[in-house]
């Protein structure tokens, strides 16, 4: 990026600016609650758990929450683990099957 900015197009400028707190975990809007209700409503109808939001401050941020704001949007539907972004970051595979149903059944409705 800063090789990007520093060769900008003439009669042109650019700067790069890195704030601390510029990538917040998503917002809690009333379309990402209705995304999740929906999410939850697959996973119950595949005998699944209750799928419920965690609180902002308790999550991380996802790529999601830099378009997340005009758009209603889902993080978290992966795999848990341990590590995470580190080297020794774990994958839990064994509810994988549940989670690709449960992802696969939410497209699905949201596409028809």
């Amino acid at each position: 990026m800063e090789t990007v900015v520093k060769s900008h197009r003439p009669r042109t400028s650019a700067v790069l600016t890195f704030l601390d707190d510029a990538y917040p975990a998503m917002a809690p809007t009333p379309e990402n609650y209705a995304l999740l209700a929906q999410l939850d409503q697959a996973s119950r109808d595949l005998g699944c758990a209750e799928i419920t939001a965690f609180h902002p401050r308790g999550r991380g941020a996802g790529d999601i929450s830099l378009v997340s704001p005009p758009l209603g949007g889902l993080d978290g539907l992966g795999l848990g683990g341990e590590g995470e972004h580190a080297r020794h970051e774990t994958a839990s595979i064994a509810r994988a099957p549940e989670l690709v149903k449960r992802s696969a059944l939410l497209i699905y409705r949201l596409t028809r």
